[in-house]
């Protein structure tokens, strides 16, 4: 469980959906650039290491490195956007709804002492009683 709570693998965590949205993308350029102009058939199991290398630890490596670029420069930042603008309207929203409440209220008691009846707020509504 230690393993799990350290530093990399909770960065790990973070650009996961990006890493594995890219490296499908990244390895399948690869392989037709192998096989274009290598003529590596990715089906053949090549024991040759440069090959290897080149159709898969580069390719991952790459989603990595745009993985976590996409993650810090683009996701985190439209988040915080997203996030700043929803806090903005419920706050927005909240005070609207507390002005009309204190409105449906003092208005519902001079409803309330003129008629001789009880009044009570419902959502912003005054009914009477």
């Amino acid at each position: 469980a230690r393993v799990l709570r350290s530093r990399p693998l909770q960065k790990m965590g973070e650009i996961s959906m990006s890493f594995y949205f890219l490296h499908e993308v990244l390895q399948g350029l690869v392989m037709v650039f192998a096989e274009t102009y290598f003529g590596y058939k990715g089906h053949e199991h090549s024991p040759r290491p440069l090959a290897i290398c080149v159709t898969h630890v580069l390719p991952l490596s790459a989603a990595l490195l745009v993985g976590w670029a996409l993650t810090y420069a683009v996701e985190k930042p439209l988040a915080r956007c997203v996030l700043a603008r929803l806090d903005r309207r419920r706050a927005s929203a909240t005070a609207a709804s507390s002005s009309t409440a204190s409105a449906s209220s003092s208005a519902c008691e001079a409803n309330a002492s003129e008629a001789g009846g009880g009044c009570k707020l419902r959502l912003g509504t005054q009914q009477k009683f």
